[in-house]
């Protein structure tokens, strides 16, 4: 009984360690965005600077994202491949005109658009 009780205290404190793992919210661009009920990301033309943070991969509902029109850089996380989201239909998935560099992941490679590349490495 007593060995019990040890492996259901070590089964508790394992599930209790890692209830802060479980992601709940992403913050981009200084937005917190809820993981559970963020399905849309249209930000087009927003005046975004810097690079997509690999956090995006986290927001599991997305159908939709439109960075479109911003001055992105750097290259592309290869978590955006996690998101669930029609690649090739510019209504949900629309990212040109940013400054956005190559090589880019293999979901949407196709799907990228013009992109100012002249000061990628």
């Amino acid at each position: 009984m007593k060995k019990l009780y040890l492996l259901l205290s070590i089964l508790f404190l394992i599930y209790w360690g890692c209830e802060d793992t479980f992601i709940t919210e992403v913050t981009l661009w200084g937005v917190v965005y809820s993981v559970e009920n963020t399905t849309e990301l249209d930000l087009y033309n927003n005046q975004l600077t810097g690079s997509i943070p690999p956090e995006i991969g986290n927001l599991t509902n997305l159908t939709s994202l439109i960075f479109s029109g911003n001055q992105l850089t750097g290259g592309i996380p290869e978590s955006i491949c996690d998101l669930n989201i029609d690649w090739n239909n510019s209504d949900y998935f629309w990212i040109s005109n940013n400054q956005l560099c190559p090589p880019y992941s293999s979901c949407i490679e196709d799907y990228v658009g013009e992109q100012d590349t002249s000061d990628c490495p």
